[in-house]
């Protein structure tokens, strides 16, 4: 049965005395002296060898929600409850009976007695803080999960002081023991919490066991609480993780399985990153294409890891293994083909880097290789397919003149490319640009000078304007005699040839964002023509 007193602000259960020691749980201003009169007084009354007041657990995060007690995994250990501010006054410097609402007359003088000797029928009484000590005196131990492919960590990360297991299994059996001053009892005390459901437990020799079921991959917390619902004795969780995936990688730099790497370097050497996700803690070691371990990293919960690796010229291959602490394995390939040599460039057509031609336009075909030094002295070392060419036209003997045209292909599986490029009058200087796959680069020039033998122009403002007024600038050839000039197809205007033979007139472009056609047409006293097109548009965002 229960007494409640000081208007059910301190709780005795009378019925625990023969198996507990004391303990209370009442309102911080009543003074220890007022607290052990009334229960000597309440003892001797009903005739009792023991009292003890049970304790009220509540839910915690710090010890700052206990009001004087301890936050324990959650549970207010020692706590003290909120109280009436009428009691609370009462009780302060040995209030009298009348206001804490008894009636010590029943109390006889054998317990003032008791009280004075500082014993209660020859049992020692305790202080609070010898009650909250003993509270704490337990201790739970996780023996085992009963099952193959079982990892321990005693302490979990970010943790302090919690059993964690892993494992791969679908079902484990838990099994683990306690320790406390009250051995006779703590079985039929402990209560199991997998997540929100209470489950069951079996017993087996020292041990208590409970089954459960982890259906899907993750964390899971199995929280154990010894004692009564008011009188909770000693708190602890255990965390398991199911595990049942090979660790994973991924690729952070280079972030690819194969890539094509340039200079490095005397040391030869490259960065490899990579990410790792696996519940459990993870090993790496990487091996060359000979077996070798190159390189490792012994089982930790850190996601990230880096390394270097010495490369040779030319294809490298590692095997990477990543095993986690359940020994489960994934092996992954890695790609590097190092080539610290810039490609060469063939040319086939034209024949010669100085040429002199008649035509508009000029036709560049070669191919890309290989080189194995950097001069090129060590020969070629094979085609270099997919490769990036770029070809870019100056009118002029080098690139600071004006851009003319500018062409970019790709060499095709046999390393050749072919392309056609813009001339201006007179001279050009051509740029073209090899870069193989590892970004490595060489360039070759060309000279080329265009010659009028027959009509030309050629026009040499841009194609790209942010206003509605554009002028057209440009050259013909000397046997031009007469030249004219068509937007968008409308009739045609005449335009005026200076000294040196160039042109230049204003027109006003049409809608904002469109692009305007112009039209150029020379003759030549003996009839022969030539034309030129520009496509003009206008942009002023």
């Amino acid at each position: 049965m229960f007494i409640n007193f000081l208007k059910g602000q301190c709780h005795m259960d009378l019925l625990s005395f023969a198996i507990e020691r004391p303990h209370f749980n009442c309102p911080s201003k009543i003074s220890t002296s007022s607290i052990w009169a009334m229960l000597a007084t309440m003892c001797s009354i009903f005739y009792l060898s023991a009292c003890s007041i049970v304790l009220d657990p509540s839910v915690c995060t710090s010890n700052a929600e206990c009001n004087g007690g301890i936050c324990q995994l959650g549970v207010c250990i020692g706590e003290i409850q909120e109280q009436d501010q009428d009691i609370v006054e009462a009780g302060e410097n040995g209030g009298s009976e009348a206001d804490l609402g008894l009636d010590m007359d029943k109390a006889g003088e054998e317990s003032a007695d008791m009280m004075s000797a500082g014993e209660m029928n020859g049992g020692e009484i305790l202080t609070p803080d010898m009650m909250l000590d003993e509270v704490f005196n337990c201790e739970i131990n996780t023996t085992a999960l009963m099952n193959a492919g079982v990892v321990r960590r005693d302490i979990a990360p970010g943790i302090d002081g919690a059993t964690h297991w892993i494992t791969n299994e679908p079902n484990v059996l838990v099994a683990f023991n306690v320790t406390t001053p009250d051995d006779a009892i703590w079985l039929s005390k402990t209560k199991i919490f997998f997540g929100d459901e209470q489950v069951e437990t079996t017993s087996q020799d020292d041990d208590l066991q409970v089954q459960l079921e982890l259906p899907n991959e993750g964390n899971y917390r199995l929280r154990i609480l010894i004692g009564d619902t008011d009188d909770v004795r000693c708190v602890d969780q255990i965390f398991i993780a199911a595990d049942r995936s090979r660790p994973e990688l991924s690729w952070l730099t280079p972030n690819t399985e194969e890539t094509w790497i340039g200079q490095l370097g005397d040391d030869a050497q490259t960065t490899l990153s990579v990410e790792i996700r696996d519940l459990s803690h993870v090993s790496l070691s990487i091996l060359n294409s000979n077996d070798r371990e190159v390189a490792m990293r012994t089982a930790s919960d850190e996601s990230v890891w880096s390394t270097e690796l010495v490369l040779s010229e030319g294809e490298n291959r590692f095997t990477i293994f990543a095993r986690d602490e359940l020994q489960q394995e994934q092996e992954n390939e890695l790609i590097f083909h190092y080539d610290p040599y810039p490609p060469g460039i063939g040319l086939s057509q034209p024949a010669s880097n100085r040429i002199t031609t008649e035509d508009s336009r000029l036709s560049i075909s070669g191919f890309i290789y290989q080189r194995m030094s950097l001069n090129g002295n060590g020969g070629e070392g094979g085609i270099e397919s997919d490769a990036r060419v770029i070809v870019t036209n100056y009118a002029g003997t080098d690139n600071n003149g004006i851009e003319i045209d500018r062409v970019q292909v790709r060499s095709d599986e046999e390393g050749a490319f072919q392309l056609n490029t813009q001339l201006a009058l007179n001279n050009n200087y051509i740029e073209i640009c090899a870069f193989d796959r590892a970004e490595n680069q060489n360039c070759s020039e060309l000279y080329v000078t265009r010659v009028e033998s027959q009509p030309c122009v050629n026009i040499t403002s841009s194609a790209f304007t942010a206003q509605a007024n554009y002028t057209i600038t440009g050259n013909v050839c000397p046997s031009v005699s007469s030249l004219s000039l068509s937007i968008n197809g409308n009739q045609a205007q005449t335009l005026s040839i200076a000294s040196d033979l160039s042109f230049s007139r204003e027109i006003t472009l049409g809608q904002d964002g469109e692009t305007t056609s112009i039209l150029l047409e020379a003759q030549a006293d003996d009839g022969q023509s030539d034309s030129a097109q520009l496509n003009v548009l206008w942009d002023s965002t």
